[in-house]
């Protein structure tokens, strides 16, 4: 790892150390600091130890090499650690991107408005209600529809009504909320023409079992794309993301308990 450009005084050499035991997450040794980054080893022993007074790391008598200390993964992870989905799906989603090559979003549904934790490239806003969007006709907001209990949905459609008029149709509703049943069934929800004209939007449900919370992982592809082999592509890689979500969320509450 190369010395940082911004610090060339003995605090840019600290915060270096730092960086490289964070990168690193494992025991290092003085020697392997003092070669890495050219310094004595009475220079890597003062680092050291002002990293290990500030309780950022410890040293261990077994090993006799030096680790990140307890207090310093609490004062990093414990903010994450109330929204950890928010984080990992952040350092997950651009690595799908970059295998799809499409456009991706992430949000979940609180009260009755859709929020983005990643937006799609096209919407500005953070949050959108239902009466802005006809989320009957996206497929993020039949799979957030899906999951919700039968009292809570029926108080969305009611709210809706005043909007979306076919909602006055028993019949319409009923055939709704038949499409929601299959859409949980089924694991995910494909619409055309729902946020984008000429683009359909494929989601799946992630589902934060750690928080007991809803969250819809999609994206949009053009039309003319759309064919058996590419949405079961699509799918394929979709759910790999969401199983690496879902587990790492678990994985995540477990480690920091």
């Amino acid at each position: 790892m190369p010395k940082s450009k911004e610090f060339l005084g003995s605090q840019g050499k600290i915060l270096d150390v730092l960086e490289y035991f964070i990168t690193k997450n494992d025991y290092i040794t003085i020697e392997e600091i003092s070669n890495l980054f050219n310094l004595s080893k009475s220079g890597a022993y003062r680092i050291f130890k002002i990293l290990q007074k500030k309780g950022l790391i410890n040293y261990s008598t077994n090993t006799k090499k030096y680790y990140l200390d307890e207090k310093f993964l609490n004062l990093i992870f414990v903010p994450v650690k109330k929204n950890s989905i928010y984080f990992i799906a952040g350092t997950l989603i651009p690595k799908l991107e970059k295998v799809i090559n499409e456009d991706t979003f992430f949000l979940t549904l609180e009260d009755d408005r859709f929020l983005f934790i990643k937006k799609p490239n096209h919407i500005n806003e953070d949050s959108i209600t239902l009466n802005e969007v006809q989320f009957y006709k996206t497929s993020f907001g039949l799979i957030l529809l899906s999951y919700l209990k039968k009292a809570n949905l029926n108080i969305l459609l009611k709210k809706a009504k005043l909007t979306f008029k076919e909602f006055d149709n028993e019949i319409y509703k009923k055939d709704f909320i038949y499409l929601l049943k299959k859409i949980k069934k089924d694991g995910y929800s494909i619409n055309f023409n729902g946020i984008k004209t000429g683009f359909l939007d494929i989601s799946l449900p992630i589902i934060d079992k750690v928080n007991k919370k809803i969250y819809c992982l999609g994206t949009i592809i053009p039309e003319y794309k759309f064919n058996e082999n590419y949405k079961n592509f699509i799918l394929k890689e979709l759910n790999k993301c969401k199983k690496n979500i879902e587990n790492n969320v678990i994985k995540f509450d477990t480690l920091f308990k």
